[in-house]
C-alpha cells in the first residue's frame, strides 16, 4: 500500500514540473517545485438545447355502471372497478330474558249497597233505602210558559202591489159640467182591467198615454170619454192626522173607508183640492180613486199626502207606490 502511494506523489511532482511549476530548484537527482502557477481554465463550447417536455395529457373521471373510466386526452378510457360490499356483521347474541314479576295481592271485595225504592206520594216521591227512612224529592216547578211562536209567512191571499181598476168608455150624455158618479158607471162600457202603482200624471196632452195604459188599452177607449174605477189599500205607516191632495183633469174622487175625503165630479182643467184632516189609524185602510176624461184637450190624475212628521211626512208628496196593495179578483 505505501508502494502505490510513493508513486502517486511521484507522478503528481513529474507533472508539477512539466506543466505548472513556476521556479525549480534540484536536490538530488530530482527536480522540486518552488511555486505554482495556477491554469487559467478554458470553456468549452455550449451544448445544444435540451428538447422541450410536452405538456401532460387532461384526464377525466366519468361514473359507470360498477365503477369509473378515467380517460386522459384521447387515449383509450381506463375502467377501474367499484370496490366490493364489505361483508354483513355478525349478528348480536340476545339478551337474557327478565324475571317475571310477583303477583299483586288480591282486592277485597266491596260492600253490598243498599236496595233503595222509589214510591210516588203527593207533590213528589219517597226515596227508601234499607230500613232507612223514606226520604222525600219534591216534583220541579212547573215550566214558564213558552214563547208565542213568530206569525207564519202570509200564504198566497192573492195581495198585491198597487189599486186594481177597471177601464171603462163613457157616453158624452151621461155628465154634463158635473157628473153623477152611480149614473155615470151606470151607463158605462168595461172595456179592460189594469193596475196602477200610484197616482202620478201630471197636467199631460191627452196624446199621451194615460198612466199605466198600453198602446192597445188606450186604443180600446180612445182619448176622450172615459173613466176608472180604482180600489184596494192604502198603508197607512203611523196612527195620526192625516190631509190628502187630488189633482185632476178632469174629474176625481177620493174614497177612504168609504167615507168621501175629496170630491171633483166636473170637467175642468188640470186643478187640485186639498182635503180637511181626517185622523188614519195604523195599517191598511181600504181606498177608492174614481176619475174621467171628457172631450178637454189635456188629462192628467195625482194623488199626495201629508202626515205624522215622524213617519217621514211632514210635507205633501206624492203617495209612494209602496203604500198600495189590491186583493186578486
Amino acid at each position: 500500500m505505501k508502494t502505490i502511494l510513493s508513486f502517486i506523489v511521484l507522478m503528481l511532482l513529474v507533472s508539477c514540473s512539466h506543466n505548472n511549476c513556476q521556479t525549480v530548484w534540484n536536490s538530488g537527482p530530482y527536480e522540486q517545485c518552488t511555486a505554482f502557477v495556477t491554469p487559467t481554465p478554458e470553456v468549452g463550447p455550449q451544448g445544444p438545447q435540451g428538447i422541450a417536455g410536452t405538456n401532460g395529457a387532461s384526464c377525466n373521471a366519468t361514473p359507470v355502471t360498477g365503477g369509473i373510466d378515467i380517460t386522459c386526452g384521447s387515449g383509450p378510457a381506463i375502467f377501474l372497478a367499484n370496490g366490493s360490499v364489505g361483508a354483513t356483521g355478525a349478528t348480536g347474541a340476545t339478551g337474557a330474558t327478565g324475571k317475571t314479576g310477583a303477583t299483586g295481592a288480591a282486592g277485597t271485595n266491596g260492600i253490598n249497597g243498599t236496595n233503595c225504592t222509589a214510591s210516588a206520594v203527593t207533590g213528589g216521591v219517597d226515596i227508601t233505602c234499607g230500613s232507612n227512612p223514606p226520604v222525600f224529592l219534591a216534583n220541579g216547578a212547573t215550566g214558564a210558559t213558552g214563547a208565542t211562536g213568530a206569525t207564519g209567512a202570509q200564504g198566497p191571499s192573492g195581495i198585491n202591489s198597487g189599486l186594481y181598476c177597471n177601464v171603462y168608455s163613457i157616453l158624452p150624455a151621461s155628465y154634463s159640467d158635473t157628473v153623477n158618479w152611480a149614473d155615470m158607471f151606470g151607463t158605462a162600457t168595461l172595456k179592460f182591467n189594469t193596475i196602477f202603482a200610484n197616482f202620478n200624471v201630471p197636467n199631460q196632452s191627452d196624446t199621451v198615454l194615460f198612466g199605466s195604459f198600453t198602446a192597445a188599452q188606450q186604443a180600446l177607449i180612445g182619448d176622450a170619454n172615459f173613466a176608472m174605477d180604482c180600489e184596494g189599500f192604502i198603508n197607512i205607516p203611523e196612527s195620526g192626522n192625516y190631509q190628502f191632495q187630488l189633482s185632476s183633469d178632469d174629474g176625481s174622487e177620493l174614497v177612504i173607508n168609504n167615507g168621501v175625503i175629496i170630491n171633483m165630479p166636473q170637467t175642468q182643467a188640470y186643478a187640485t183640492t186639498t182635503s180637511s184632516t181626517v185622523y188614519l189609524y195604523e195599517g191598511p185602510q181600504s181606498i177608492n180613486v174614481l176619475y174621467f176624461q171628457s172631450l178637454v184637450t189635456n188629462d192628467g190624475l195625482t194623488l199626495q199626502w201629508q202626515g205624522p212628521a215622524s213617519a217621514g211626512l211632514s210635507t205633501m208628496n206624492v203617495v209612494p207606490a209602496s203604500a198600495f196593495t189590491y186583493q186578486a179578483q
